[in-house]
């Protein structure tokens, strides 16, 4: 897809091909099952939904053109514009632009407005494109949040969701075509937030340019795209990672593999993000200086743990919102997702989709098992007195969630899991008390429900700290997030077995509660939530969740297996096994508290082998099962050529990884001596971004591969 244009010229590639072999004749078949699946499960838009959207935009374009003329008329500014030119015009980005959205999902779109012209007078709701948003029979909801960073309007149009921002462009006419947009002289005489606003576009387009082959890439990300939302991690606010981040990630592969099929790039995607060396970071080309700009660029700085950096200019981290909660559950995901597709490469004679479909691709967009993996769950609920009160507030608590991991972060906690998706619950009863505070225990070495003595103990002790069960009927809006919680066995030990949130919890509603925009009647409650408190929602547990019950409770015995062992081995050490207030815990779903003797307990004994089992399979990764293979020497032989390949891309990604640290401080050097001499180098009319040779090595050239 590269241009071969003077524009595109500039943006030299930032990789090592890791593999440019052929696609086999079984990864054409797997591709093909690959595309059946995500068709059928996160189909495209039919051609009438398409004309649908394009008639929006098109309504959207012209509206913003007589908008801009009828401003500039006022004020008797006159442009000469040619034959089909426009004096505003509307470009897109995100899924929509590269062509991989889905059915129901939103555009994000860019009014760019000449200088003549305000932001200000953009977001009017006197005489701007909020009241004329308004005015229109088909727009349900406008909601313009001019308080953020990057001002917007948030549109509802004929079902359709819009997010309308606008970039004031220093010049008197505005870029007409997607492509002018990579110029980046545009970019001299704009404001800040102009920039930022039209770096969505151009990150857009540049990464379309960037890519090998467009339709694969296309494929690649969709996949990706719904694996990240099925699995849990796809929400850039709360820590995750967003449409940017995943669409880079994609097309960073399909850089390193420019020959692999869809299905071996999936593959790839998970095999190398897995074993990546965070916090390298991951670019699609070399960073370049312009001309008449002096805009900050990213470098490396302490706490960004996982830089995705834009391809355009000014470069950024788009992922500086992860946190190592965050980072450790993609792992795993990474990791999770490495296992089930070389069981797609590899296929055993058990090997099946899931219940619904008949794909051998299922099992690795499985749903996330979020609501059956904890004990404990800290539950946010908002409420405000209307809908669109309740939005707005709703908006601005997830975007502070961040916050609270890190106040979570300063307890004992192993991992601090928040849920990228608020719920309603408007029509299933919510067991739990809303004005309930923090206190108490979130542990999950827990028994379960299946003691019905135990349960009869935990019943009596709801009634008291619960109020109600009932429908939450006739009630304002209201909106709930969930965050799981396992604190970690062995600070548990160390800090004693209660762990205490209710100071956290204060700190952070506190900074929730200083919002600008807060209203009366626009509130927040935390609680702590055990698994059997939860809804019985569907959205939570879609085959109910009495068929999800024993799946928490095999989960949960693993962890208090592992825990105890953990415990036990950590007080042998410490030669404290006769500690009783160490050896105390409280069970993390709310039944009464127990000793639980670690000398004395010949269960732990029994389970100790394979608690070790479970804990190095976590710690090592997934391993390969084998017992077909003792069965089938074939099988056995292809297991050990997976483990030689897998240890020949690990050293090929350390080796990429370590020239690119190279092709980093060389990059520096070269810059810190451009400053230095106070001179500026312009090549046939564009400026390059010109990495001189260093060491007789001509960091410009193409890199074949390491093997």
């Amino acid at each position: 897809m590269m241009q071969s244009d003077g524009v595109m010229s500039r943006f030299i590639p930032w990789y090592a091909e890791l593999d440019v072999q052929a696609p086999t004749k079984e990864d054409e078949e797997r591709t093909a099952e690959l595309q059946a699946f995500i068709d059928d499960v996160a189909p495209l838009e039919t051609k009438e939904q398409q004309r649908v959207r394009l008639t929006l935009l098109e309504n959207l374009r012209d509206m913003l053109n007589a908008w801009v003329l009828n401003k500039l008329e006022e004020k008797h500014v006159i442009v000469e514009l040619e034959e089909g030119e426009l004096a505003g015009r509307v470009f897109v980005s995100g899924s929509y632009r590269l062509g991989v959205n889905t059915r129901g999902s939103d555009i994000d779109t860019i009014c760019t407005i000449p200088m003549s012209l305000s932001r200000e007078e953009f977001f009017s709701e006197e005489d701007g494109m909020v009241q004329l948003l308004r005015a229109r029979p088909e727009v349900s909801y406008v909601n313009p949040v001019t308080g953020a960073r990057v001002p917007i309007i948030e549109v509802v149009w004929n079902d359709i969701e819009l997010d309308v921002l606008c970039a004031v462009i220093n010049r008197p006419r505005v870029p007409q075509r997607p492509e002018d947009l990579l110029d980046d002289q545009i970019l001299v005489g704009m404001d800040d937030v102009s920039q930022i606003t039209l770096n969505g576009p151009r990150v857009t387009e540049l990464i379309s340019n960037l890519v090998p082959k467009a339709k694969p890439y296309k494929l690649v990300l969709r996949c990706v795209r719904y694996w990240a939302k099925q699995r849990g991690v796809y929400s850039n606010k709360i820590g995750f990672l967003g449409g940017v981040n995943w669409a880079i990630l994609v097309a960073f592969v399909c850089q390193v593999y420019p020959a692999a099929a869809p299905s071996r790039l999936l593959t790839e995607f998970f095999e190398l993000y897995k074993v990546w060396q965070w916090p390298t970071e991951i670019r699609l080309c070399h960073p370049y200086e312009v001309d008449g700009l002096n805009a900050d660029q990213w470098e490396h700085r302490p706490g960004e743990l996982m830089p995705i950096i834009t391809p355009a200019y000014p470069c950024m981290n788009s992922s500086y919102t992860v946190s190592k909660y965050t980072l450790r559950i993609m792992t795993e995901e990474f990791v999770r997702g490495a296992k089930l597709c070389k069981n797609v490469r590899l296929p055993g004679p058990d090997s099946k989709g899931v219940a619904g479909t008949g794909s051998i691709w299922a099992p690795v967009f499985r749903r996330t098992e979020f609501f059956v993996r904890f004990g404990t769950y800290f539950v946010i609920k908002a409420t405000a007195p209307t809908d669109d009160q309740l939005n707005r507030w709703s908006g601005w608590i997830e975007a502070r969630t961040r916050k609270l991991l890190e106040e979570l972060d300063r307890h004992a906690m192993e991992h601090v899991y928040p849920f990228p998706k608020k719920f309603s619950h408007a029509d299933v009863a919510v067991p739990f008390d809303p004005n309930k505070k923090i206190k108490g225990t979130a542990n999950d070495d827990e028994k379960e429900e299946e003691n019905k003595n135990d349960e009869g103990k935990d019943k009596d002790k709801d009634n008291e700290d619960s109020t109600s069960t009932s429908k939450d009927s006739g009630a304002e809006p209201a909106s709930y997030w969930y965050v799981g919680l396992k604190p970690h066995p062995i600070n548990t030990v160390r800090h004693g077995p209660k762990v205490d949130l209710s100071m956290a919890a204060a700190a952070w509603i506190r900074l929730i509660k200083t919002w600008d925009g807060h209203e009366p009647g626009m509130d927040i409650t935390t609680m702590l939530c055990k698994w059997k408190q939860l809804p019985d929602d569907p959205d939570l547990f879609p085959d109910g969740k009495e068929a999800s019950k024993a799946e928490h409770q095999q989960i949960m015995a693993r962890v208090k297996r592992e825990n105890a062992w953990l415990r036990s081995t950590l007080l042998e050490a410490n030669g404290s096994a006769a500690d009783a207030n160490v050896a105390e815990v409280t069970q993390g779903d709310g039944e009464d508290s127990s000793k639980v003797g670690m000398a004395e307990t010949e269960a732990e004994a029994g389970a100790k082998a394979e608690a070790a089992a479970a804990v190095k399979e976590e710690v090592d990764g997934v391993k390969m099962e084998t017992a077909n293979g003792s069965k089938n020497g074939v099988v056995k032989t292809e297991v050990v050529k997976e483990e030689e390949e897998e240890g020949e891309r690990r050293a090929n990604v350390q080796r990429m990884q370590d020239l690119l640290g190279k092709r980093v401080r060389e990059g520096q050097e070269a810059q810190a001596a451009k400053e230095a001499m106070k001179r500026a180098k312009t090549i046939s009319g564009n400026n390059f971004f010109d990495l001189p040779k260093v060491e007789g090595i001509n960091t410009r050239a193409r890199i074949s591969n390491f093997r």
